[in-house]
């Protein structure tokens, strides 16, 4: 697999494919593979995701619950199904949110409203990977420093989405490593909870 210069080997990501036929159906997942977004959907995927940070202001540690409504918002804007994935992310080859295995248990943390969850989640929408809380967070107090140095080489300072083709994520030196694609059940229940905590603007 390529790799950003530098980056050290990490292990093989699982296929998300079959995450998605796991938990959802393997016909979903051929559909997946083989699905190519149109001008109109990319267009829409980024329209959608600035749209959502315009109503919610950041909050820090929103991962789940921005990338719920985002993947909600997707259903009626983008023909293409968008799938939630939950899982790590490593940027320049350091591990920043997700540790090994923590998605294992039988009741994902995420689920039980579990604040001490530290992984990560994105939107898997065709041959695209779309994440609307990466650079929030790199700009963030707190920041992991490897994620933080990442995004300022990487992106502009006008930059608000992370949107690229998923098989060039590692070219940035971003590596995304699947663990888990949530149901459509579990994803409403997340965006409903995020819809009733998260701020809005006026």
């Amino acid at each position: 697999m390529p790799t950003h210069p530098g980056l050290p080997a990490l292990p093989e990501p699982t296929s998300l494919p079959d995450l998605i036929a796991a938990t959802h159906s393997p016909e979903a997942a051929t559909a997946f593979a083989s699905c190519t977004l149109s001008r109109a959907g990319r267009t829409a995927l980024a329209v959608v995701g600035l749209d959502l940070m315009q109503r919610f202001p950041p909050v820090p540690r929103a991962c789940c619950a921005m990338s719920a409504v985002y993947a909600v918002a997707l259903r009626s804007a983008v023909a293409a199904p968008a799938y939630l994935v939950a899982g790590r992310l490593y940027a320049d080859g350091v591990r920043v949110f997700g540790a090994a295995g923590s998605c294992g248990d039988e009741v994902m943390p995420f689920l039980r409203d579990d604040l001490d969850w530290d992984g990560h989640m994105w939107v898997a929408i065709g041959e695209y990977l779309a994440d609307i809380t990466l650079l929030v967070t790199a700009r963030s107090p707190g920041a992991a420093d490897a994620l933080e140095a990442l995004v300022s080489r990487e992106f502009d300072s006008e930059s608000r989405l992370m949107i690229a083709k998923a098989a060039n994520v590692r070219s940035l030196g971003l590596d995304y490593q699947p663990e888990y694609v949530l149901t459509p059940e579990e994803v409403d229940a997340l965006a409903r909870g995020a819809e009733a905590w998260l701020p809005q603007r006026a």
